[in-house]
Formats: structure tokens, C-alpha cells, sequence
């Protein structure tokens, strides 16, 4: 065993000394490093100058992801994803195409990445193009938060008005008898119109169908009983 453990110590020791002397031997000197870096250099010089002559000055039309590679697959877990460009952001292109999607550079002549072409303009937004935008992305914004707003006083299960349903439960002989038929509703701008139709006993014991029409507030109240049958 010892005479074994001997051999694997000097097979070791050298292979050690021979990946010392060939990295000796073919470690570049100062003047290679010097000569490579200067090269490295060089062609990134060239292709700045390139870009410089022959690029074309391009605007991003709406916020826009930018990919390391012009592939088409891009997700969650995807590393196709760089960076982004914001809306009207300008942009430098030589107009190098790939899949639909275009390599850009930025305003130092360095490259970026690539973006689908369709989204880049060749002029930027004027003032009035932006202001209108702005107005647009406002005005889509609100309608979204109004969505959002409405759709939190409605089940998502099945679709009932929370505050009606506990409006009509108070006003009937057996609240636990309650069962949610169908709901519908209107917005009306200042309130929501909505109409529920539900089954509960009445004072003699009997499942009846019903159906209630309400004004309610945004904040899921009811306001006003316009119906109920």
C-alpha cells in the first residue's frame, strides 16, 4: 500500500511540474498581451467607425424589450432578455435584419441588441404626438383601475353583488335560505345599475324565485332600491 501511495504521489507530482512548464512555454509574453489587446482594440475601433458612417438615426414606438440574440423564443426563464428601450428612445441601425428583429446600437456606437424592427419609427413622436399619447395611456389607465375598481364587488365564483347580496338577505324571513340565481349590471358613470335574481323562502315555508334592482355606489353600497319582486 505505501509503495502504491508513493507512486500516486510522484505520478502527481509530475503531472503538476509538466502543467508548470507548459504553462511556462506557452503563456504569452507582455509584448503578445500588448499586441492582443491593441488587435482587440483595433476591431472594436473598426466597428465603431463602421457604425458611425453607415447607421441610420431610429426611435422605439412604445417601451421595448431589447434580446441578446434575434431568436424568437423569449419568456420567464428565457436569458434572451437584455435590457429595454424606452418610448421615442432614438437608436442607431445599419439596418442588419434577422427573423424580423433588428441589431441596434446606441449613441457611443456601441451595440445593444436586437428588437423587432416593427416597433422602431423613423421619425421620433412630435410634441403634440406625445402629449396625445400621454392622454391615450391616461385615459386607458383609468379605464382599467374603473374595471378593477367594479369587478372587486362582484364574485368571482358566481358573479354575485356582494353588497346587494347582504342588502336582500337583511330584508328577507330566512337569510339562509338565500341561493344566488343570475346577476347583471350597467355602468352608468356615477353608480352601477345591477339586477340579481335568487331564491329564498318566503313567510310560508316556499322556495321562490325573486329578482331585485338596485343602484349602487363605487364603494359597493347599495343606494337605492328600484325593484323587487
Amino acid at each position: 500500500m505505501k509503495k502504491l501511495f508513493k507512486i500516486g504521489c510522484l505520478v502527481l507530482l509530475a503531472f503538476i511540474g509538466f502543467s508548470i512548464v507548459m504553462t511556462v512555454i506557452f503563456y504569452p509574453s507582455d509584448e503578445e498581451i500588448e499586441q492582443m489587446t491593441a488587435l482587440k482594440e483595433k476591431e472594436k475601433q473598426e466597428k465603431v467607425d463602421k457604425v458611425k458612417r453607415n447607421s441610420v438615426q431610429k426611435w422605439a414606438s412604445v417601451d421595448l424589450n431589447v434580446r441578446t440574440s434575434p431568436e424568437i423564443k423569449e419568456g420567464i426563464f428565457s436569458d434572451n432578455q437584455k435590457t429595454t428601450l424606452k418610448e421615442n428612445q432614438m437608436v442607431l441601425s445599419l439596418k442588419e435584419m434577422d427573423n424580423g428583429f433588428e441589431k441596434i446600437y446606441n449613441s457611443e456606437y456601441l451595440e445593444i441588441g436586437w428588437v423587432s424592427s416593427k416597433y422602431l419609427m423613423n421619425k421620433p413622436y412630435t410634441k403634440s404626438q406625445i402629449t396625445q399619447r400621454e392622454k391615450e395611456i391616461k385615459k386607458k389607465q383609468k379605464a382599467e383601475n374603473r374595471k378593477k375598481l367594479i369587478d372587486s364587488q362582484f364574485s368571482s365564483l358566481d358573479g354575485s353583488h356582494y353588497g346587494l347580496v347582504n342588502y336582500v338577505k337583511n330584508q328577507m324571513n330566512d337569510p339562509k335560505s338565500f341561493e344566488h340565481a343570475e346577476t347583471k349590471f350597467r355602468d352608468d358613470g356615477n353608480s352601477l345599475y345591477v339586477i340579481m335574481k335568487f331564491r329564498g323562502k318566503n313567510s310560508f315555508g316556499g322556495l321562490v324565485l325573486n329578482e331585485v334592482s338596485a343602484r349602487v355606489d363605487f364603494d359597493g353600497n347599495v343606494v337605492e332600491t328600484l325593484s323587487y319582486n
